[in-house]
């Protein structure tokens, strides 16, 4: 069956340079978060409705590049705090179940295993 277009989401205009990059699913909320690059936050929306909820600003470089990463809380859409990394890395993996995150280092050619416990 051959996808059709279903409908347009308004998501908030570019700020700087640059548009969009990965985007991911939060399947217990039903939110997608998009990296918006061109504002250096997180687009968020309802993939119950398909609107845009709100954007997370204020965030280090969405896409990678300056060598941290941003963990935000997904319930109350707070910034919890930077992680610093390798520059570059903006490859992840979330594995819930055993509390890691998985982060790919392009330089050093490794993957860095971050957890809280």
């Amino acid at each position: 069956m051959p996808l059709k277009l279903a409908s347009y989401i308004d998501l908030p205009a570019h700020r700087g340079p640059g548009g969009f990059d990965h985007a991911a699913i939060h399947r217990a909320s039903a939110q997608l978060f998009v990296a918006h690059t061109a504002n250096d936050a997180l687009d968020v929306i309802d993939c119950r409705t398909d609107r845009y909820v709100h954007s997370i600003t204020g965030l280090n470089g969405v896409a990678g590049a300056p060598g941290v990463i941003d963990v935000i809380d997904t319930a109350t859409m707070c910034h919890l705090e930077t992680v610093p990394t390798e520059r570059g890395a903006k490859t992840t993996a979330l594995d819930i179940e055993h509390d890691k995150l998985y982060v790919f280092l392009p330089e050093s050619h490794r993957a860095a295993v971050l957890t809280d416990s």
